[in-house]
């Protein structure tokens, strides 16, 4: 079938049998989870695309949305500028989907006089993510290791972290960490 498999406990020779790289001092044994991943998520937004020009959508890229209008519930008519040529041009539609990723908050206040009244309802937390690339440590297995930083030497403490080693594309990802991002989505 398509199913992925149950979780199943290993054991420490196991797991030293799975990634030969591990430090066996303190290993008791691990937990064998199935998860999916994916290496080219591009690919999944332009099947999305894809799918909705079939079912009648019409889609617009290198656009720059100018002006939403509509009510608080729904809007109606985008206006928007062809990046490329400079030309304006306004549709409108039954359904229109806000698929700016990390800006679709920037875009709601930006733009909607109705929305902006209320942001509160619209608040998008935002975060950082970063991953290392580096030279593959594990072909076949991803593992997720508690780190062995000391609480007690940061100001605020959330406990012991976990982090991750991923394959991908031939090469390992290492991370991640997470942090609150406050500032322009593009903004680095």
């Amino acid at each position: 079938g398509n199913n992925l498999p149950w979780h199943e406990t290993l054991s420490k020779e196991q797991c030293l049998a799975a990634a030969p790289g591990l430090n066996p001092k303190g290993l008791t044994g691990g937990v064998a989870f199935y998860d999916c991943q994916m290496a080219s998520c591009e690919r999944l937004t332009y099947s999305v695309v894809e799918s909705a020009v079939a079912a009648g959508a019409a889609v617009y890229n290198y656009v720059e949305a100018e002006e939403l209008v509509g009510t608080s519930n729904s809007i109606e008519r985008v206006r928007l500028r062809d990046r490329i040529t400079g030309r304006t041009t306004e549709i409108s539609a039954r359904l229109v989907v806000n698929a700016t990723g990390s800006w679709a908050e920037w875009l709601l206040k930006r733009l909607s006089p109705v929305l902006r009244d209320d942001d509160s309802k619209y608040r998008i937390s935002l975060s950082k993510g970063v991953q290392l690339v580096i030279p593959q440590l594990m072909p076949r297995y991803g593992l997720a290791l508690e780190s062995n930083e000391n609480p007690g030497e940061r100001i605020v403490s959330r406990g012991n972290r976990s982090f991750f080693v991923a394959p991908w594309r031939g090469m390992s990802l290492l991370g991640t960490t997470e942090s609150v991002w406050e500032l322009e989505p593009d903004r680095f």
